[in-house]
């Protein structure tokens, strides 16, 4: 056991199976059609895929901040060159979608904030995923439920505040948080 990492312990027991399938649907069809040896070769290259998700998806989420496009663009390249995204992307494990889930996850709570009441089951539906794909995205969901509630802060103190011509009281909020986090 001392030859392999953790003394031969298996730490991805834990994971789900969800990235694990639908990184091998993805990766099925990309063996066949380039007539790969390996399917783990396939499973590499959806990395890449996930990787490019998450960047889009990222992406967008500047878009919706109203951020520049040219730090915008500045940030996505940086991020995509970081060793600890890009490392995780070329192997076959759940943390291939860090990126993508955290964008998705912040894309989520932002779209809500459009229309918090009838757009709750995006947050509901984000924490869900985020966690059934690898449990150390609590990380995740934790910043946002703390985004949430630091968003609550000023509302408490005005009893509304107002968000693109939306007014989101502090309970919507704290309702938010709480979903996200349960």
């Amino acid at each position: 056991p001392s030859d392999f990492q953790e003394n031969g312990f298996n730490t991805a027991a834990g994971n789900t199976p969800i990235y694990y399938t639908m990184t091998r649907a993805i990766a099925w069809p990309i063996t066949t059609v380039f007539d790969l040896d390996s399917p783990v070769t396939a499973a590499r290259l959806v990395g890449g895929l996930w990787l490019a998700v998450g960047l889009i998806l990222t992406y967008a989420v500047g878009r919706r901040l109203k951020a520049d496009r040219g730090p915008r663009f500045a940030a996505l390249v940086v991020l995509a060159a970081t060793q600890s995204v890009l490392y995780p992307a070329a192997t076959v494990s759940p943390d291939a979608m860090i990126v993508p889930v955290g964008a998705a996850a912040v894309w989520s709570v932002l779209w809500w904030q459009e229309k918090p009441g009838s757009r709750w089951w995006a947050l509901v539906l984000m924490s869900i995923l985020a966690v059934l794909i690898k449990m150390t995205n609590l990380m995740v969901i934790g910043g946002l439920g703390i985004y949430l509630l630091i968003n609550a802060l000023p509302a408490v103190r005005a009893r509304a505040v107002s968000l693109r011509h939306t007014r989101v009281s502090a309970r919507t909020y704290l309702t938010a948080a709480i979903l996200a986090g349960v």
